[in-house]
């Protein structure tokens, strides 16, 4: 009986995430925010993100190249220009959290995986 519980509690153990397991976001996102549609490609190298995202507005495309970190669910991603993308990850993947301008505006966006 006592084997059993141990290799019950073992099992348990490996299947179940620990909490603030790394998540895995690497992948292509889109969202559309304020008219404008966005894609993103992030890479990730431990708690470490690149990746660059491309902002589709009135036929024009700008591209911005990012960095940022994870932690558990939690994310930041920034821009140079002072840009700031920051929020959970969502159970289906999916990124839902604040854009933050260097203006000061917030603006919320969620970023379905594709």
């Amino acid at each position: 009986m006592f084997k059993r519980a141990i290799l019950l509690i073992i099992v348990i153990m490996i299947c179940v995430p620990a909490h603030g397991a790394q998540r895995d976001i690497s992948g292509n996102y889109e969202a559309s925010v304020m008219g404008s549609v966005m894609t993103a490609r992030i890479e990730q190298d431990g708690d470490a993100l690149q990746g660059v995202a491309h902002v589709y507005t009135g036929g024009k495309k700008n591209t911005y190249h990012f960095t940022g970190t994870i932690n558990g669910n939690r994310f930041q991603a920034s821009h140079n220009s002072g840009h700031i993308f920051s929020g959970n990850v969502t159970s289906r993947g999916d990124l839902v959290g604040v854009l933050k301008t260097r203006g000061g505006h917030r603006i919320s966006v969620n970023a379905a995986r594709r």
